[in-house]
């Protein structure tokens, strides 16, 4: 067993003997400050259950491969901190964290080359994306690799470094990329594939207060460490470069969530937003990787998809939902929800019904 295995196992030894003296059963109560504590996983299928699962604040969520969409998560909750590692098909989360909290985000087993953008940022081994309260985030996982996460309050943070210490990367509203020693990295890496194993195997084992305090102490000592590390440098035109990037996909993103039935395709979204194909495409394809057509046409089917699903929705049929969001070929739309999807829309819509 290894050491956090070793450490936890202790911790349980230790509570269970506590808890049996008292003559007590092994509960514990919520944290207050945050999140309940203990250890569970789920699979999540649909974009309205991303947001309460990976605590990143408001989040659109795009599928970016066909069939379903599928994104496998371990949440540990420690009170002001939360570790979940996160495996998920290909998917694009547009959001922003809640000014309360901080989010790193390491690649775990992943192979040399990069298999997430975040803000336009490659993550690779040996680099770990760090975001403060209220940053704003375009992330791309391009594959089924494992990615931890950790989650915790600011207060936490200040707490850990001291206010005036605060990395820049973490600071409000900022991200960056750390450059993370091998040493640091390994050591890093062990302790979260460890964590998460360990609590697949036992998740009643982080149900016992002492043994969740336990891991948070290593977690807090890992982050303190990674946020010592240097962040990656950026020329100051890549920087603007990037950030002008960013801002025309956010702007496309609201126009298309605002008017789906009026842009249905780049010739019009380049009109609406005063841009040209050519600038559009650049942005895609720096942040998002995909072309602004085809994430268009993905970005509509969800909010069809999420139409037909809703409970008490204005839409009584599949054409009607579809002609409101600017699909006009039913024929066609069919074939791009079955091949989004993995059904048809008909069947979405009577699945949502059976469930009124």
């Amino acid at each position: 067993m290894d050491d956090i295995a070793r450490c936890l196992a202790s911790a349980l030894g230790i509570a269970m003997r506590m808890i049996s003296d008292r003559g007590q059963s092994p509960t514990t109560k919520p944290n207050p400050t945050w999140y309940e504590g203990g250890a569970r996983t789920c699979t999540v299928s649909e974009p309205g259950g991303l947001e309460a699962e990976l605590l990143c604040g408001g989040v659109r969520v795009v599928p970016l491969c066909p069939g379903p969409m599928a994104v496998h998560i371990m949440r540990m909750g420690l009170g002001d901190v939360v570790l979940q590692t996160v495996r998920s098909t290909p998917i694009a989360l547009l959001g922003k964290l809640p000014r309360s909290t901080i989010l790193l985000v390491l690649p775990l087993g992943a192979p040399a080359i990069a298999t997430a953008t975040l803000n336009g940022l490659a993550i690779k081994p040996h680099f770990a994306a760090a975001y403060g309260g209220g940053a704003e985030y375009e992330a791309v996982f391009h594959g089924a690799r494992t990615r931890s996460v950790v989650t915790m309050l600011a207060v936490t943070t200040d707490t850990l470094l001291g206010r005036q210490s605060l990395p820049a990367a973490v600071r409000r509203g900022a991200h960056g990329l750390l450059h993370v020693k091998p040493a640091v990295w390994t050591r890093a890496a062990a302790l979260l594939q460890s964590a998460g194993e360990v609590a697949a195997q036992n998740p009643g084992l982080l149900d016992v207060a002492e043994a969740r305090q336990e891991l948070r102490c290593e977690i807090l000592q890992l982050i303190a460490d990674l946020l010592t590390m240097p962040m990656e440098e950026e020329p100051t035109w890549a920087q603007r470069a990037r950030m002008t990037h960013r801002q025309l996909i956010r702007r496309v993103d609201d126009h298309v969530s605002m008017a789906p039935k009026q842009i249905t395709g780049v010739a019009e979204l380049s009109r609406a937003l005063g841009t040209s194909d050519r600038k559009l495409r650049e942005a895609f394809a720096s942040i998002l990787g995909v072309s602004p057509a085809r994430y268009l046409r993905l970005r509509r089917l969800m909010l069809v998809r999420a139409a037909l699903r809703a409970l008490g929705g204005p839409w009584q049929t599949v054409r009607e939902a579809a002609l409101a969001h600017g699909f006009w070929h039913l024929g066609r739309f069919s074939s791009f929800y079955r091949e989004a999807f993995s059904e048809s829309p008909v069947r979405t819509l009577q699945d949502a019904r059976s469930r009124r």
